[in-house]
């Protein structure tokens, strides 16, 4: 809800179920109320799947944030929660999973290669044969590589044919 039309496009391309302006009158707040239920009765039990050029509204650490998908380097579990960490080396804490990060992320851009780990492929810079079938895999623009174990890395393997 806003006095200013020109934010309408920034709040649908964020998948906004509704934009309503100011003043409001009592019926249309009533509508807009019912599009969001009928939007939430039908989202339950399955989260929409994420395109790579979407963008997420989501609370990071205390702040709500727009996120490109494009832009989330990797995902690590952290406890109950998740850390992301973007393509300009901002890290941050969410209130996701990481089942619900590997449902949600487009699969031919995201690749899980560790229970804790989810990296996005377009940021690999290379992989390195690590001990015992595991790997080092290395990102554009973070020093420390990430493990990938060997059950994923051959599910990754089987995957890219």
């Amino acid at each position: 809800m806003t006095a200013f039309d020109e934010h309408a496009i920034g709040a649908f391309e964020v998948d906004a179920v509704d934009y309503l302006m100011k003043p409001v009158s009592p019926e249309r707040l009533r509508k807009a109320i019912e599009k969001v239920e009928k939007e939430d009765v039908q989202r339950v039990g399955s989260k929409r799947s994420l395109g790579f050029d979407d963008t997420m509204f989501l609370t990071i650490n205390t702040s709500l944030k727009f996120i490109k998908v494009s832009s989330i380097l990797c995902v690590e579990a952290a406890g109950d929660y998740s850390q992301i960490i973007t393509s300009d080396g901002k890290k941050g804490i969410v209130q996701k999973s990481m089942t619900e990060w590997e449902e949600r992320l487009p699969e031919n851009h995201f690749c899980r290669i560790h229970r804790s780990t989810i990296i996005n492929l377009e940021y690999v810079s290379r992989a390195e044969e690590w001990f015992n079938n595991a790997y080092h895999v290395h990102l554009k623009g973070l020093e420390t590589p990430f493990v990938m174990s060997r059950r994923y890395a051959a599910r990754l393997k089987e995957r890219m044919g």
